[in-house]
């Protein structure tokens, strides 16, 4: 799970954000939400959840996991969340690091991920979240234009700092909630680790790489 924040330290306003789409977005977190009047965007990588062979292995070996471990949303159960009042974005295709890729096969990603969606759900789709998210590592300004092109209304990055008036609609912050305790949690939500969103925009990109090895994956 990822979260944005806008507002000043006083009062944030606070978005949640699932990526990938994964089945215990549905069996865990709807539940909860749907209990506390809480919504969310869901952000899905559409070969995950169209089962496509390539993209399963491919988060096996992202997620290190077996392959029963990676269970996708079903197409139905994001009708549900949607008609719930849940917001729904695409995740690319296939996961990629699209700051890799050309800009022909990045486009593909970002359209091929926006059409399923909208054949699947019978409605425009206007977010998408960049895989892995960092800025520079991930998806650079000929990215943004392309999710631009793509006529995407926004993306989301990760960017661990509040939203800025600034910022553009193509590289909004958030940052991860992992496994936080509600102390922690509620640090990030007020500021306290907006110093890492300041590393990240401020250290050589070659040293971001070598502390995220892992997001390097084609």
């Amino acid at each position: 799970m990822e979260t944005l924040r806008c507002g000043d330290r006083q009062k944030p306003a606070v978005a949640i954000t699932f990526d990938d789409g994964y089945a215990d977005n549905y069996e865990y977190a709807f539940p909860l939400m749907e209990r506390y009047g809480v919504t969310a965007t869901l952000f899905l990588t559409i070969g995950l959840l169209e089962k496509d062979p390539e993209v399963l292995r491919r988060f096996e070996r992202i997620r290190q996991a077996r392959s029963e471990d990676v269970r996708p949303l079903e197409w139905s159960q994001v009708r549900e969340m949607r008609c719930a009042g849940m917001d729904v974005g695409t995740h690319t295709y296939s996961h990629p690091n699209l700051a890799r890729l050309g800009p022909p096969a990045a486009e593909k990603e970002l359209m091929q991920s926006k059409e399923i969606t909208q054949q699947r759900l019978g409605e425009p789709v206007r977010f998408m979240a960049y895989p892995f998210g960092k800025p520079r590592l991930h998806f650079t300004a000929e990215t943004q234009r392309l999710a631009a092109a793509a006529e995407y209304e926004c993306a989301a990055a990760v960017l661990f700092r509040a939203v800025r008036a600034s910022d553009s609609p193509f590289a909004i912050p958030r940052f991860f909630v992992a496994k936080d305790d509600v102390a922690t949690l509620a640090k990030k939500v007020l500021g306290a680790w907006d110093f890492l969103g300041w590393w990240q925009e401020k250290v050589p990109q070659t040293v971001s790489r070598l502390v995220s090895p892992k997001d390097f994956i084609h």
